[in-house]
């Protein structure tokens, strides 16, 4: 009888234990089917954390972790087009974080994280710079239109063109 109470209280705590995964589980359920994906993601880690063994768990993990990952890419990928790079970078790390085998999250991050360091160039370079630089961009918009030739006598012209290997 005394070697019946540790058996009978481990298999109670095993039963309590495969009762909170099931429960995290169904929780992820109920979070995935109200559009809550970062809240189901949750919920099926802990349970698959809980029973590693379960393939219940392993694959709605598995399916949470990749659908939450591509949420945060797609809403990142939204606040870039609107040049909201600092909120976008935060949702591609996010989704990083998530699914560290994501390479289009690896990707989105690289790629947002050079056009914030190419805003804060284009921020620091002084203003007459600027201005020169437009200038100079008026000038070679200009330059590439055609020529035009308006002759007023009647005496023939002679033309030399010269063409560079750039043509």
């Amino acid at each position: 009888q005394t070697c019946a109470l540790p058996i009978l209280m481990c298999l109670a705590g095993s039963n309590v234990h495969a009762q909170r995964a099931e429960s995290l589980y169904k929780t992820g359920v109920r979070a995935e089917s109200k559009g809550n994906l970062d809240a189901a993601f949750e919920a099926f880690r802990l349970a698959h954390e809980k029973k590693p063994a379960e393939p219940k768990y392993l694959a709605a993990f598995l399916r949470a972790r990749l659908n939450a990952s591509t949420k945060h890419i797609q809403a990142g990928q939204t606040l870039r087009d609107t040049y909201k790079l600092q909120e976008a970078l935060a949702e591609f790390q996010r989704a990083a974080e998530i699914d560290g085998s994501n390479y289009a999250a690896q990707q989105e991050i690289r790629r947002t994280t050079d056009l914030i360091e190419k805003k804060e160039r284009q921020e620091e370079q002084p203003p007459p710079m600027r201005a020169e630089s437009s200038s100079m961009e008026k000038a070679a918009a200009l330059a590439a239109e055609p020529i035009t030739l308006n002759l007023s006598t009647d005496e023939p012209v002679s033309l030399h063109l010269f063409a560079t290997a750039d043509v």
